[in-house]
Formats: C-alpha cells, structure tokens, sequence
C-alpha cells in the first residue's frame, strides 16, 4: 500500500524552471508576422506546437510537455481558458513551469499559483473504477479570440509497478492541426529501447549527449487526425510510437509472475466453501461453474488502482473478506479457487479493443487493459471473465469472448494465445410477433416471444436484474407506443429463465384499438432493421464495423380476417460480411414473414465497403411489409421499383402488399423495446454539451441494445459532419461486449 504521509505531501505542485535536460522549443517562425500576429487563419483551431519530451534515467521518469495553441474562435474559449494538467501522486509530482498568453506581440504571464485548484479527477468511477489520479485545474482570466495560450509543464516518476523498466508511447499527431510537432526522448546509452510505428513511417533523428542517446521525431504543418464512424475497436487513426524496453512477451510474463502470486493460507470460510464445491459437486464442470458464478455475482466489481495496484492484483484473502475487486483482483481470486480444487488455471491478460492486432504491437504491459482466466480441464482449454454479472449455463460457451488474443501468466510462456471465437449455428435471438385480426376495423391483439440464448441471454438476464417487471411493461410499452400511440398492455411480461441452459424467455401481450386506422397497415421487423445501419460516412478510408458475432432470427405472423391474395416468395442476400434471409408465405389467412441475419465478420476493409452497402440496402428493402387493403378489399398499390411484381398483385385484385422500402431514417430498431435508439446515437443527434467536461456525466446515461448501462470508454476524437466539428467517444459494452459510438456537438 502507498504511504499516506508521502502522499499528502505530493498532492499539490511545484513552480520552477524547466530542467536542464529539456531542449526548450519556441513557436514556429512561420506562425506569426514581424508584429507578433499570427500569420494563420484566425478561424481555424490549431496548435502553434505540440511538444512533448521524456527523459528515461536510473532515477525515474521525467515527462515535459510543453504547448502553443491558438483560440481560434468564441467557442474555443470554453474550452482553452480552462487548464488541467494530471498526476498521480503516489508516485508522481507536477511541476508548473509557465502559463503565458501571447497578444499580438505582447507575452503576458498569467499563472497565479494561489489559484490553482487541485481536484481528484476519477472521472472512471462510473465503471467503478477509482484510480487516485489528481488534476491542477487552472482558469485563465481574461482570454480573448486570437490569443495564444502558451503552457509548460513536467511530471517526475513512474508506476513503481515496472520495476524501474521503461515503456511509454508518443502520438504524432492531435484532434487539431499543428504547426509543429516536436517528440523527443532521451534514453541512457547501452540501455536496450524498442520501437513500433503504427500509422507513420517517420524515423527519429538520433544522436548522443553525454551518456544519453537522444531520438527525436519532429514533423511541421500537421493535419488534425478525423475519425469516420463506425470503426471497428482495434482501428487506431492516430499515428504513433511504442517505446518499450521489452523485447518478448516473454519478458511481460516474467514481469507480471511475480505480482500473480497467491498466498499459500487463505480464510478458512474460503476454504471451507472449496471443500464443500469438491464434497457436493459431481463433476469438474459443475465445480468451475461454481466457482466462477461465485467470483462473478458475489464478489462485486470495484477498482481501486491506486500506484502499483493499476497492475498488481489485490491478495485473494483481502479480495475475498471485503468482496470486491477488479478484474486482476476478481481473476486472481478465481484462478486461486479453481487451483485448489484441482483444476489448473491461471490469470490471462487481454486488450479489449485491439483483439489480434495485438500481434503488431511492441510487447509492454501497457499493452493491456483487462484480465481474465485460462482454465484447463479434461484436456480442453476454457477462457473464463470473472467481470461479467449473471452468466449462466455451459462452460463451453466460454469461448465466445471476442477478445482475440491473450498472454497468460504461467511460467515459460513465450507468445500470445488465441482466444478462439465460437460462432453459433443457431439464432442466439429469436423474437415471435402473433397478431390477431377478426376484422379491419375492430382492435387486434398483439403477441410476442423472445427468446435468448448464450451470451445474448447474458445480456438481457444483466438487463432484467435491475428492474421489476412493471418498470419492464412500462419500458417495453413505451418503446411499442412510438409506432402504435393506441397500443395497451394485457398484463405484465411474463419471464422465464432457464439458467442451466442459458435460456430466458420473455412473453408480452397488448391490445392495439387502432390498429387499421389509416389506408396501410406497416410491419417491420425491427430487429433486423437495427442491424441493417448504414454509417454517416460512406466513401470509407477505414474499415467499417459490423456486429459480430450475430446470429438473429424474427418472425412475424398475421392471422388476417380473411385470406388475401398476396405475393409470396424468399430473397438471400448475401456478402463477405453477412447473409440475409426473407420469406413471405400465406398458409389460409395467415401471413408470415420470417427474417434472418447472419454476420461473418467484424469489420470490413476500405475498399469493400461500398459493395457491402449495396447489399445492405438491398437487404433493407425487404425489412418492412405494408398491406393496403381499401373499403372494398382490394390493394392500394404504391410503386417502390418492384414493378414487376406490383403489376402481377395488381392483377391479383383481391388483395396484396408492397415490400416497402425505408426512407433515410435513424428509427427506432430495438429488441421487445429493450431500448431506442438513443440521442447521439448518429452525428444528427448528437448531444449537445457547453464543453468535454459534461462527456463523463452524459456517458453514464447511455444505453447499451442490451439495456446495460456499463461501458468502457475509449479515447475521445474528433470527426467533421456537416462542416460542423463533432466529438465521439468510441464504447463498449461491459456486458455484451457491444461496440458504438456516441456524438456531441458544443452548444452555441
């Protein structure tokens, strides 16, 4: 544990000059004119200089950043006039060397330390992590449009976790453009250093001082780095440079043994708890089953990564008395249990978002921001979250965790494993529509059953937990009322959950009194709908995203007052990244479209996205069935291209449909109304917010299509719409490990 006394003491900041190992940059020659006024575009939002230089010596770490940024416009100074600069101070300590303001060619010093304020950030305490981390906030005074805000500061010392080893990365480039980009790393000569470019091919100049090599990347006029959404999670649009003194992941093994080393004596309930597992259970399986279900919804998840605890694990008897832990903690504590019984296992470590490009990177521990468990039983190899709540049924639907690659602790391990991803022959949801018709005009009932199984019934039994069965009626009545304003409800859902099978299974019942008000009657299958999205950007220069693995089946089935003559038929529409199934039959007076979509990839490159689109939409066409049935019976028939067949159903003359193509609309699409889509869901809804400050808070509020509201949040970036500038913070779901991406726009 840190201690106190030490870390009260570094809790504020120091006020000096740079150090002497620091190479001090001035703003780029070309920025201003011989008046001191800046020669670039006063609309345009930018960096003057971005300067960021580490020195790595037997000491520690000392990392200086040193920046010139512009105040380009009215909306730049809600953001710019405020300053934040992060510590940690169990290990850190911030030195503020200068805040300047450049005025035409006036420099004026702004920095009054009196009114710094220091701040505890834990701006992760939403997915329950407190990780100590400190802010020195500053508010300018008196900035105005066309001022220069010129900034430097340092922070000493590293994680005391590393063992005095060195890793860190450099990014080349920001969400503005810049001027100047100047990295610098001074490195102690002899000492080994590895380097990873990704995105960049830039070198770095090299040279020695004294007993120092320095490595420096600089580049001029660089351009803001743009996002497209819809990425997928392991794309990464800004260029940069791992540093690493590993060289294997050999070595990140050897690293991470010794902090996943479980203490020989544990609590005796623990051990008393392990004997009954072994004494009561018949079977290997059933005790694992135990164990992890005791790990996951008995033991709480909560984070405190205070200093070395960002990487080192919590002992599994602290874990287990105060029951709660993160996912080192909660990992550790199931690998501890599960050793005991007799069943090997160890702790794994995993990147959520990079998946298998994890094998292009720079082996360093910060590689890493998740673990979880490799167990071993009867000769098969199972990989096992203690994170996710609620999850029930067979161990070997383990193996559908899309993290790709992870390095397990064990000793004499030398390379990444795959995690393989088992993909589902069968639909994992499948939602059954039943309407009720006696006439056209008297009310019509209608009835539906959705059924999930594997990980999707992870998700929606995570769902259901946190709420009653009225809060669900309201919920689900509420989503239905969108498109059905006279919809009622005939009792609440009814909810089955088969836990040994991981099925549950949720039956709902309404009344719609309205139902053939108006000339057409539509019926979509939303659920397909949802997953038939189409991106903002459609000339790609990324790859596009597709929810994978998917697997998901509706059925909608209309017993009409009498039968129509109707065209029927089935459609498979098909790509490298997904396979769309669609039947239209009249059996009597019952009318059934089934629907089925299959997705075989996560994402799909650049160059294929167009086709893939074409197919998408194609698909898209077939997702919603109008009947137009007129005071006589006959179909009102309107034109969407399929002429062919409209002509044949005219002929028909008792009855028909049209297959009815959507207009460009962002509607709703959700499950048994699990949820709509939410406000920032899509560029034209994005949220509005008076500056990144309200991101954190607005977060929280966000909803997952499996009703959780439990992210992980990437690092924010800013994308171009519509010539307005938007910020998206890409996320992923905690517990269906469903990606997206959410807007905000500044409030003007």
């Amino acid at each position: 544990m840190c201690d106190v006394a030490h870390v009260a003491a570094k809790q504020g900041f120091l006020h000096k000059p740079p150090p002497a190992w620091v190479h001090e940059n001035t703003a780029p020659v070309a920025s201003f004119d011989e008046s001191g006024v800046t020669v670039k575009p006063a609309t345009e939002s930018r960096y003057l200089l971005i300067d960021n230089q580490t020195r790595a010596s037997s000491t520690g770490i000392e990392r200086y950043r040193h920046y010139l940024r512009r105040v380009a416009s009215t909306a730049d100074l809600g953001q710019l006039a405020q300053l934040s600069f992060d510590f940690e101070p169990s290990f850190q300590q911030l030195i503020i060397h200068h805040i300047r303001i450049r005025r035409g060619n006036n420099v004026i010093d702004v920095f009054e330390p009196r009114e710094v304020k220091i701040t505890q950030q834990e701006n992760e305490l939403d997915q329950q992590l407190y990780n100590g981390t400190f802010s020195a906030v500053i508010f300018l005074k008196d900035v105005r449009v066309g001022d220069v805000i010129d900034f430097a500061y340092t922070v000493t010392g590293d994680n005391p976790v590393l063992g005095g080893q060195f890793a860190d990365s450099f990014v080349l480039a920001a969400g503005v453009s810049a001027d100047q980009v100047y990295m610098r790393l001074l490195y102690p000569t002899g000492r080994r250093i590895y380097f990873r470019n990704h995105g960049t091919d830039l070198q770095p100049g090299v040279q020695q001082i004294g007993a120092d090599t320095e490595y420096v990347w600089q580049q001029r006029d660089v351009s803001a780095t743009e996002s497209e959404d819809m990425v997928p999670s392991w794309f990464d649009s800004v260029p940069g440079v791992q540093m690493s003194e590993f060289g294997e992941w050999s070595e990140v093994v050897n690293w991470a043994l010794p902090l996943y080393q479980s203490e020989g004596v544990l609590p005796s309930e623990l051990t008393s708890q392990i004997a009954k597992w072994q004494n009561e259970l018949p079977t290997p399986e059933a005790r694992v089953l135990a164990a992890r279900r005791f790990v996951q919804d008995e033991v709480r998840y909560l984070g405190i990564e205070l200093g070395d605890y960002s990487h080192k694990p919590t002992s599994p008897v602290q874990v287990f008395r105060r029951r709660f832990g993160d996912c080192k903690d909660k990992s550790l504590l199931l690998a501890t249990i599960l050793n005991r019984m007799n069943i090997e296992a160890y702790p794994a470590l995993v990147n959520t978002d990079a998946a298998s490009k994890l094998d292009d990177w720079q082996p360093s521990p910060y590689s890493f921001d998740h673990v979880i468990v490799q167990a071993h039983l009867d000769g098969k190899t199972y990989w096992i979250d203690p994170t996710i709540s609620y999850q029930r049924g067979a161990l070997s639907e383990e193996s559908n965790l899309n993290y790709a690659r992870a390095l397990v602790i064990r000793e004499g391990e030398t390379a990444l494993s795959e995690i393989p991803l088992r993909r589902s022959d069968s639909p994992t949801t499948t939602i059954a529509e039943i309407y009720n018709a006696t006439d056209f005009e008297s009310p019509v009932t209608r009835d539906i059953t959705s059924v999930y199984r594997a990980t999707d019934a992870d998700s929606m039994r995570y769902y259901l937990a946190g709420q009653s069965l009225d809060d669900l009626n309201k919920s689900y009545l509420n989503y239905y009322a969108e498109r059905e304003p006279s919809i009622e409800s005939r009792g609440l859902p009814e909810v089955t959950d088969d836990e040994q099978a991981n099925i549950i299974t949720i039956k709902e019942h309404y009344i719609i009194p309205q139902f053939w008000k108006g000339d057409n009657r539509n019926f979509l299958a939303d659920r397909i709908y949802q997953e038939l999205d189409k991106p903002n950007t459609t000339r790609r220069t990324m790859p596009l995203r597709v929810s994978f693995p998917l697997n998901i089946e509706q059925n909608i089935q209309v017993n009409l007052p009498r039968r129509l003559a109707v065209w029927t038929g089935s459609k498979i529409i098909e790509s490298n990244a997904l396979r769309f199934e669609y039947a239209a039959t009249m059996n009597g007076d019952t009318l059934s479209l089934d629907y089925k979509l299959r997705t075989k990839l996560d994402a799909i490159a650049p160059e294929e996205v167009a086709k893939h689109l074409e197919k998408v939409e194609k698909a898209q066409q077939y997702v919603e069935y109008k009947i137009s049935p007129n005071s006589s019976g006959a179909a009102t028939l309107q034109g969407t291209g399929f002429v062919a067949a409209l002509f044949i159903i005219g002929l028909l003359g008792a009855g028909g449909f049209i297959l009815y193509r959507k207009n460009k609309r962002r509607g709703s699409a959700y499950p048994s109304g699990i949820a709509r889509v939410e406000p920032g869901a899509h560029p034209e809804t994005a949220i509005a917010i008076g500056d990144e400050a309200e991101i954190a808070s607005k977060i929280t509020k966000t909803r997952c299509r499996c009703g959780a509201h439990n992210f992980a949040a990437a690092e924010r970036q800013k994308l171009r719409y519509d010539d307005k500038q938007l910020v998206f913070v890409p996320l992923k779901c905690r517990s269906c490990q469903n990606a997206q991406d959410v807007y905000f726009a500044y409030a003007n």
